[in-house]
């Protein structure tokens, strides 16, 4: 049976690191690294649930093109929710997708504080720009993922840098 199994999930300051490992049919899609990403505020304090969620967004889409499953210990519920409904969309969409399906030991369910605050995908192009235009008065925090649009290699670090000025530069 074809498998994806996160674990290891770990939070230090601003860096999020976690083990990914596959089934063999799978490996050619992985490397021995774990999974990386950095965040500009501290991330320590977030519940493992949700600091799943970059790993999962993804692998998952490699899993269901090849009808494996994606283990995890726990996940945010409204993710796993959200998540279900991506597959579905895309399955109906692309043939080659095969689903499966993902497990968690747990799933919680956050009580957000109240407020009003709001996020907004920010690639610097010009639907997320337009997006900011139309919301800009919800200050939204612009959310910007390297590896989307902009590779984690070196050669494009200039790229990057270039998205945060813009997302400085829109700001103000």
């Amino acid at each position: 049976m074809s498998s994806i199994i996160i674990d290891e999930i770990s939070a230090n300051d601003d860096r999020l690191e976690c083990s990914v490992r596959s089934s063999t049919d799978l490996e050619r899609f992985f490397t021995d690294e774990p999974f990386r990403t950095s965040y500009d505020v501290p991330i320590e304090d977030v519940p493992a649930g949700v600091l799943a969620i970059p790993v999962l967004a993804q692998v998952c889409p490699v899993a269901w093109a090849n009808g494996a499953d994606v283990y995890v210990d726990e996940v945010d519920a409204t993710f796993a929710r959200a998540l279900e409904d991506v597959q579905a969309s895309l399955c109906e969409m692309y043939d080659f997708l095969e689903g499966g399906t993902l497990y968690a030991r747990s799933t919680i369910e956050p009580e957000p504080e109240p407020g009003d605050e709001s996020g907004l995908l920010f690639t610097g192009g010009v639907d997320s720009t337009c997006s900011y235009v139309r919301h800009r008065e919800e200050s939204p925090t612009l959310i910007s993922i390297r590896g989307w649009t902009i590779t984690p290699d070196a050669a494009d670090d200039e790229k990057w840098a270039a998205l945060l000025r813009a997302r400085l530069a829109i700001r103000c």
